[in-house]
């Protein structure tokens, strides 16, 4: 029940985001639709036993196809429909780990020894390197579409 809850606030988020990112109205059910499924397409991978690197990537590339299909079909730019769908498969608590690990070692390293220092460390560039790997898979994904897909074209060709 979870997780279909979880699946399901991708909606607002993305919708969130697409008003930040001046989309238009008619565009808005669109990018709340995609983002559902993106959020649906990630679970589900994880569930099946992909790594959250490998479903967030293959949730984007899904995303960059629909909007480079449907975006000049609608006359819209297709970013419109790549970028906000996307956001919701930013992973917060991998970020925020990472960042509050790299500053508990400075924070708590008087007199704490030197290995435990080394541990922290390596904790807080394991959460870097996860976090930044999927921020790369996001983008990568949402883009490759454009990149693969032979006729792949936005509103503006």
């Amino acid at each position: 029940m979870t997780s279909i809850l979880g699946v399901l606030w991708a909606a607002p988020a993305a919708l969130g985001f697409a008003l930040l990112f001046n989309v238009r109205l008619r565009a808005l059910p669109i990018v709340a639709a995609i983002a559902v499924l993106a959020k649906f397409i990630s679970v589900f991978g994880q569930h099946v036993g992909l790594t959250i690197i490998a479903a967030d990537f293959i949730a984007a590339f899904a995303v960059g196809a629909i909007a480079y299909t449907i975006g000049p079909r609608l006359g819209e730019a297709s970013p419109v429909f790549a970028f906000a769908p996307v956001i919701p498969l930013v992973p917060g608590a991998v970020i925020a780990k990472a960042f509050i690990t790299s500053f508990t070692t400075w924070i708590t390293s008087s007199g704490v020894e030197a290995q435990q220092n080394s541990a922290d460390f390596l904790l807080a560039a394991s959460s870097g390197l996860s976090a930044a790997a999927i921020m790369l898979a996001l983008c990568l994904g949402a883009i490759s579409p454009m990149l693969l897909l032979p006729r792949a074209r936005t509103a503006e060709d």
